[in-house]
């Protein structure tokens, strides 16, 4: 069945069947000796976020978007490690969007969804730190003693991160997608302020990248090679749902609930 069948038929169901169906997969799909396959989920959970921002943006009546948002963030520390870095970048992102973009204040309600995302993360680092006994918090063994690295070294890491980034877009075809629609928004982000919400996203994901891999001290080579493509698919759909923007505004016009 095709992926785009099964997004249309989300058409037809309740908002809170919705939210039930994004839950049930979660509980139903999370399993620590399976990390490999949650990058998958942490790649549903953002593409739902940002879907409903974009919602929301068009249609500020739908206040779903902030349920949405209180879910993703105390969802995506329990999957996989990268989870918690990606919790982080969305709470910048919803600041962002609505502090400053939309100028809002600060309300109960905002502080009730920053306190429960907060416990969730505060509750993933105790329960792995001390239950679990987990050494390392993040799955990379980082060095902060890389800083005292030669600068060629960062040369050479750069060519490499750049190169193997590359080689992983034309790998999945999904990306040469995602390159146009950021060119686009690159181009646009005055014309729509959503697209300034991606650029931001885009900016912090290839901040994360080349710090996690200037920080490791594994081999460059075999390290991009065996993660750089699982962090790009993370985070892959999320510039691919762009396009929902550039359809509306220069092809066709897309009617949001």
């Amino acid at each position: 069945m095709s992926l785009f069948t099964i997004a249309s038929s989300f058409y037809y169901i309740k908002n809170f069947h919705k939210i039930l169906i994004v839950l049930l997969i979660f509980f139903f799909t999370y399993d620590k000796t399976l990390e490999g396959y949650q990058d998958y989920i942490i790649f549903y959970i953002l593409n739902v976020f940002f879907i409903f921002l974009i919602c929301n943006y068009y249609n500020q009546k739908n206040k779903l978007f902030y349920l949405v948002f209180c879910l993703t963030g105390v969802l995506l520390p329990w999957v996989k490690l990268e989870g918690m870095i990606y919790t982080i970048f969305i709470i910048i992102i919803f600041c962002y969007y609505e502090f400053g973009l939309k100028k809002n204040k600060l309300s109960f309600i905002y502080s009730l969804i920053f306190f429960l995302i907060s416990f969730s993360l505060l509750s993933k680092i105790l329960i792995f730190k001390f239950l679990l006994n987990e050494k390392i918090i993040f799955q990379f063994n980082l060095e902060f003693s890389v800083f005292k690295a030669p600068l060629s070294e960062y040369i050479s890491k750069t060519y490499y991160i750049i190169f193997y980034s590359v080689v992983s877009f034309f790998k999945y075809p999904i990306w040469l997608l995602n390159i146009l629609g950021l060119l686009i928004s690159f181009k646009n982000y005055k014309k729509n302020d959503v697209f300034k919400i991606f650029n931001l996203f885009f900016f912090l994901n290839t901040i994360f990248i080349f710090f996690t891999f200037f920080m490791s001290p594994a081999d460059i080579k075999w390290h991009l090679a065996t993660a750089l493509d699982r962090l790009y698919l993370q985070t892959s759909g999320i510039y691919f749902t762009m396009f929902i923007i550039i359809f509306k505004n220069k092809i066709y016009p897309v009617k949001f609930y």
